[in-house]
C-alpha cells in the first residue's frame, strides 16, 4: 500500500474516535442532568409532602390534628411552614393524659418544638414551635386531645391614681381594728400554711422579723432583687410586729416568686407556683396578681389546687372597670375588692361576675422593701386581708374544712352598696369580729351600713330615689329598731321591726338634685328595748354626690 494511502486511513480512524469520544461525554453530561433532574424532583416532591399533606397517611392525620386540638387564636397559622411570620416562641400544649405528655417530652424534635419547661402535674408543656407543619402532622398521631394557646402575660396590678384616692377616705393604721381583728391575736394562723405568689418577700424586714418563712422562685434567672409588694402583702397576713401585726401573725409563709422584679410574669410561671405551693402542702395562696386573658393550663393549675382542698384567693384588679382580671374571675377563686375607710367600694376596684367580698383597699400602712412603710392601695392589699382572715379562722376552729371556713367568712360580712350580693362587694365587707362572734348568744347589734343609688335612676331626670339600709350584724333576733334620717333639713323617722342575724332592710328617700350636687345626710338606728353591743356603727354621716 502506498504511504499516502496509510495517512488517509490513519486521520480517518482518528476523526472516527475522536466523534465516538465527543459522543460519548454528550451521553455522560445528558445522564448527569437527568441524575439531577430526578434528584430535585424527589426533594421538592418531600418538601411537598410537609407543605401540602398529599399523602393519604398525612391527610388523615392532618383531620385528626384538627378534629383533636382545641386552639386559642393559633391553630390558624400552624398550616404555614414559615413560622418567622408567626409567634410561636412561646405556646403552652395541654394534653389529655400522660401517655402523650411523656411521648411529646421524649421525642421534641419529631414534633419540630422545643421544650422550655414542663409541668407533668398537669400534662402541661411550655414550648416553642419551631416547624409548625411538623408538629400539625406528627401530633395528629397522639391518642388524646391536645389544646394550644400562647402564654399570656400576668404581673402586678396598677396602683390606683392618685387622683381617684383623694376621692377615698384612706384607713392608714386603722385598717385591723376597722376589720374586728381580735388585739390578742398573736396565735392566730398557728398550723396553717400560706403561699404567696408575688414579686419576692424581703424576709429581713423588721415588720416580719421571727417569721416562719420559706422562698422558693419559678423564674429560671432569679435574682436577689424583691419587689416591695410581696413584702407588703406579708406585712398584712403575718406582721410579726405590734405597729405592724398581721391579720395572722403564726402562720408559715410560703414565699413563691412567680414575677420579676418589675412586677411581670406568665400564665405557665404562675401556674407553676400553684402546682409548687400544692406540694408544699400549702392551706391558703394569695395571688394579688392579675392578667386580662384566660388560660386554660391555670385553670388546670387551680382545679389542681381545690382538689387538695387549697383556697386560693386573688385580687379584683385596679383598672376600675367591669370585668375582672384572672385568676380572681374564675368561679374556684375567691375574688377580693377593695373599699375604703367610709365602707364604699373603692372606684378603682374592679366589678362584676367573680367578685366575692370586700377589704380593706385605699391608704392601708404596710411594709414596703428595704424597711420601709408606706400606705398600700389596691385590690391586692384587700386580698391579703382575707387571705390573713380565712388562715385566722381556719386556726381558731381547727378545721380542714376550707368550705365552712369561706361559709363563716360570707355569712358574716357586712352589707354595702346594692342590698344583698351585688358585682362590687360580692358578699359583702369582710368583718372579723362577727366572724369570730357568730356563734356567742346575746349580741344584739343594729348597724347603719350605707346608702344605695340605683345607676337607672342616676342617669335619669328630676327626682332620684335612693335607699338608705340597716343590718342586724348581731347573733340574736331584734324586734323593733328605730330609724333616724336627716337630710335637706327635713328628719325621716321609720320603725323597723323583725330583723334576723344577718338580715338587711332598706327605707327609700328621695333626692330632687341634678349631676354633681351634693347631699348632706345623717342618720342613726338604734334597737328599743335592747341595749346595743356595738355603738361604733350605729351613726353615719356622709357627704353623697351625684356622678
Amino acid at each position: 500500500m502506498c504511504i499516502s494511502c496509510e495517512i488517509i486511513l490513519v486521520r480517518i480512524f482518528f476523526n472516527i474516535s475522536l466523534v465516538m469520544i465527543l459522543i460519548m461525554f454528550v451521553i455522560l453530561f445528558r445522564s448527569i442532568l437527568n441524575n439531577k433532574a430526578r434528584s430535585s424532583d424527589i426533594i421538592e416532591k418531600k418538601n411537598s409532602s410537609v407543605n401540602q399533606f398529599p399523602s393519604k397517611a398525612n391527610e388523615e392525620r392532618k383531620i385528626k390534628f384538627l378534629n383533636n386540638k382545641k386552639f386559642n387564636d393559633l391553630g390558624e397559622f400552624l398550616f404555614f411552614d414559615n413560622p418567622s411570620l408567626f409567634k410561636f416562641n412561646d405556646v403552652l400544649l395541654n394534653l389529655d393524659n400522660i401517655h402523650d405528655f411523656d411521648m411529646l417530652s421524649r421525642n421534641a424534635r419529631t414534633f419540630g418544638i422545643e421544650i422550655i419547661e414542663e409541668l407533668p402535674s398537669l400534662n402541661s408543656l411550655r414550648v416553642k414551635i419551631l416547624k409548625p407543619n411538623k408538629f400539625a402532622i406528627e401530633t395528629g398521631s397522639l391518642d388524646g386531645k391536645i389544646s394550644l394557646e400562647r402564654n399570656v402575660g400576668f404581673d402586678l396590678p396598677e396602683f390606683p391614681d392618685e387622683r381617684i384616692l383623694e376621692q377615698e377616705e384612706p384607713f392608714r393604721g386603722s385598717a385591723m381594728e376597722w376589720i374586728g381583728a381580735n388585739k390578742n391575736r398573736k396565735d392566730r394562723g398557728t398550723g396553717v400554711k400560706v403561699a404567696i405568689l408575688d414579686s419576692g418577700v424581703d424576709s429581713s424586714h423588721p415588720a416580719l422579723e421571727g417569721l416562719k418563712i420559706s422562698h422558693f422562685s419559678m423564674l429560671p434567672e432569679d435574682s436577689d432583687l424583691t419587689h416591695g409588694h410581696g413584702t407588703g402583702i406579708a406585712s398584712i397576713i403575718a406582721g410579726q410586729k405590734d405597729e405592724l401585726l398581721g391579720v395572722a401573725p403564726s402562720c408559715e409563709i410560703v414565699s413563691i416568686r412567680v414575677l420579676d422584679e418589675m412586677g411581670k410574669g406568665d400564665a405557665f410561671t404562675v401556674a407553676r407556683g400553684i402546682v409548687k405551693a400544692v406540694d408544699e402542702g400549702v392551706d391558703i395562696i394569695n395571688l394579688s396578681l392579675g392578667g386580662i386573658n384566660p388560660s386554660a393550663v391555670l385553670e388546670s393549675s387551680i382545679k389542681y389546687a381545690r382538689e387538695k382542698n387549697v383556697v386560693l384567693v386573688s385580687s379584683a384588679g385596679n383598672e376600675g372597670g367591669e370585668g375582672l382580671a384572672y385568676p380572681a374571675r374564675y368561679s374556684e377563686v375567691v375574688g377580693v375588692a377593695s373599699v375604703d375607710a367610709n365602707s364604699r367600694v373603692s372606684s378603682f376596684s374592679n366589678y362584676g361576675t367573680g367578685v366575692d367580698i370586700a377589704a380593706p383597699g385605699v391608704g392601708v400602712l404596710s411594709a414596703w422593701s428595704s424597711q420601709e412603710q408606706v400606705l398600700f392601695s389596691g385590690t391586692s392589699i384587700a386580698t391579703a386581708f382575707v387571705t390573713g382572715a380565712i388562715a385566722s379562722e381556719i386556726s381558731r376552729v381547727r378545721s380542714n374544712d376550707s368550705n365552712n371556713v369561706m361559709d363563716a367568712l360570707y355569712n358574716n360580712a357586712d352589707e354595702t352598696e346594692e342590698p344583698g350580693v351585688d358585682k362590687w362587694s360580692g358578699k359583702g365587707i369582710l368583718n372579723l369580729r362577727r366572724v369570730e362572734q357568730r356563734n356567742e348568744k346575746g349580741i344584739y347589734d343594729a348597724a347603719i351600713v350605707g346608702y344605695y343609688f340605683d345607676p337607672i335612676h342616676i342617669s335619669s331626670e328630676g327626682t332620684k330615689p335612693f335607699l338608705v339600709t340597716v343590718q342586724n350584724q348581731g347573733t340574736e333576733w331584734i324586734q323593733r329598731t328605730s330609724l333616724s334620717v336627716q337630710y335637706k333639713g327635713l328628719n325621716k323617722n321609720f320603725l323597723i321591726g323583725n330583723l334576723e342575724p344577718g338580715e338587711v332592710r332598706s327605707e327609700t328617700l328621695y333626692f330632687d338634685a341634678d349631676k354633681g350636687s351634693s347631699l348632706s345626710v345623717n342618720s342613726e338606728v338604734s334597737i328599743i328595748g335592747k341595749e346595743d353591743s356595738y355603738l361604733k356603727n350605729n351613726k353615719r354621716k356622709s357627704l353623697l354626690t351625684l356622678p
